[in-house]
């Protein structure tokens, strides 16, 4: 089993995209990548999970059945879906900040980042 030296466990990411960060700078998504692979994350690209199971045991496990018929056994499993920050009961509006809606990676293609916006005048 590899491990990766700096988490000291083994590191499966599954994405359902081709390219890791698609919308962060190509250059700088590649070195992360690579930077990731060489501490011993694996990446399995254009995948998506088709089955999860519990597996019993002490401690129990997990099972995960990709589309692509790869399975990946684990201990943990962490299951990610999107990157947008839930900022819902902060109360941002009440100092004057609202957040930009959902997906602003499709909304905004001149590369400028996801931002919050101030109703407030900076003084």
């Amino acid at each position: 089993m590899r491990r990766s030296s700096a988490l000291g466990l083994s590191v499966t990411l599954v994405d359902t995209r081709a390219d890791l960060l698609p919308f962060v700078d190509r250059e700088i998504a590649g070195l992360l990548r690579q930077e990731l692979g060489r501490l011993g994350v694996v990446f399995v690209a254009n995948d998506h999970y088709a089955r999860v199971e519990r597996i019993a045991g002490t401690p129990p496990t997990v099972r995960v059945a990709t589309r692509n018929g790869n399975v990946l056994e684990a201990d943990v499993l962490l299951y990610c879906a999107g990157r947008d920050g839930n900022s819902r009961g902060l109360g941002l509006d009440a100092i004057g900040i609202t957040p930009m809606r959902a997906d602003c990676s499709r909304s905004t293609r001149d590369s400028r980042p996801c931002t919050l916006t101030s109703t407030r005048s900076a003084t």
